[in-house]
Formats: C-alpha cells, structure tokens, sequence
C-alpha cells in the first residue's frame, strides 16, 4: 500500500495530465471527458488540497471519481499527546490560527471519543512556546479569526464571507473555494475585534440546527452591524437537529446559498 505524506500527493498520483501551473498545478478533470486541463489544484499553507474544475463539475463528483473523500484533501492531526495526559487519547484534527502574514499564533485541537453509546468531543487551545513545544493556554495571544489572511483578502477582493459556527465546517467550505471563517472556542465567543476584520464585507452566516448556534449568530450580526456592509443569515433547509453545512453538503444539498445573488 502507498503511503503519502501530504495530501497534495495522493491526489497528484490520482490525476492525469498534471503539469505545473503558476503556484499550483492544472490536470484533466476525472469528473468528465476533458481534453484541455480544466482542473485547477492548488496547496494551501496548512497543507490543506484546494481543487475546482472550471467546467463546472462538483467537488463531490471529482472525488468520488478519484475514489476519494473530503477528508483526503486535508493533512492528517499530527499525533500529539492531550493536555493532562491520556484522558481524551490524540486530537483528530488540529486547527492552526494564524495573523495576516501567515505566522502561527495557536491552535485549536478537537479531540473524540464514544461514552454510554454516544459520540462526544471536546476542543482545547494551546500557543507555542518559542521552544518547539506546547502552552496549553492562550494568556497573553492575540485572538483572531480562522483563515485570518484568506478572510483579509476576500474583502479586499470583494468576495462575499461565510461565517459558520467550528473549524471543520469552515474547512468543508474553504475547499469549495468560498472565503469562510469562524472564531476561535465556538458560540458565544465573538470578540468584536473579529467585526472590524470585516469592515465593508458582505457575509453571509450559516448557523447549525440547534438554538445556542442561531443564538451565537444573531449576536454575531449584531455585533457586524456597522461594520460590514451586507449582513443575511441564511437557515440551511432540511438540517437535522444540531445539523450544520457540513453535514447538509453530505446529504446532496442543492441550491447552494453561495449561488445566490
């Protein structure tokens, strides 16, 4: 079996016609018959895989083409030991913060595990120490917005911002090439610092199915009055309870919010 480091090499093994193009690569689109290289494949700083077809095939179809997943395009949790030991075991996914140049200031770690029968998880924060290793704490760290550079230069660009509530779902959608961001520790925790990142943007926020995430939103658009220029919240249709976009995506969505004017 072959083993890849990064993402980025899985998918490269995968696809045909690859060549370079500028600071990514362009291939032929598995998804449909393509004579001209109309797949676009780009690695973002984290690793993260960023692929469109310019002929309008779907992220689903591409991968499930490839044999893939969503999961594939992102780079595996670095198994590292929980804060205070064994309790939760290795996170399963590790989310970095960065500033505008791109510079780590933290990291959030989501960690899983199954009690009495149910799924649970939990999510800590931890800042490097200058040294290599770890403060599980963020005293003294400036906090800031999930895909901080990516967000600045969306509304420089004029491209609209989702907001979603968690680092996963901002993930889900950063790979279909849309501008999304969420704050650091989830609901309830908008600094309105985060506001004024989005000055003269137009977002849009996309809550989960479940009261304390619509709660967390109308707080956030509260808190964007003023500073962005157009503010909607859109309620995703046939969310199940505690649903949210990642989970409406998997079941086939149609009509996509971000096709809208």
């Amino acid at each position: 079996m072959e083993t890849f480091r990064r993402p980025i090499e899985k998918l490269q093994a995968s696809l045909q016609g690859l060549k370079r193009s500028g600071t990514g690569w362009q291939a032929r689109c598995p998804a449909h018959e393509d004579r001209t290289p109309s797949l676009s494949i780009k690695e973002a700083s984290d690793g993260t895989v960023l692929i469109k077809c310019f002929a309008g095939c779907s992220l689903e179809t591409i991968l499930h083409t490839l044999g893939l997943s969503p999961k594939d395009l992102f780079p595996a949790a670095p198994q590292t030991p929980s804060p205070g030991g064994s309790r939760w075991g290795s996170p399963v996914a590790v989310y970095a913060y960065v500033d505008e140049a791109g510079a780590l200031l933290f990291q959030t770690l989501r960690y899983e595990w199954t009690g009495h029968g149910k799924k649970k998880k939990t999510f800590r924060q931890r800042r490097p120490d200058g040294h290599g290793g770890w403060i599980h704490n963020l005293e003294g760290t400036r906090h800031v917005l999930y895909h901080l550079p990516a967000v600045v230069a969306a509304v420089s660009a004029g491209q609209r911002i989702f907001i979603v509530e968690g680092e996963k779902d901002a993930d889900t959608l950063a790979v279909l090439g849309l501008a999304t961001t969420t704050n650091p520790m989830g609901a309830g925790k908008w600094r309105e610092s985060y506001s004024e990142c989005l000055r003269g943007a137009d977002v849009v926020l996309l809550p989960d199915q479940d009261v304390p995430s619509v709660r967390h939103m109308d707080a956030v658009a509260r808190s964007l009055y003023g500073h962005a220029q157009r503010i909607r919240i859109v309620e995703l249709p046939g969310l199940p309870p505690k649903g949210d976009v990642s989970d409406w995506l998997a079941r086939g969505a149609r009509g996509k919010p971000w096709h809208n004017s």
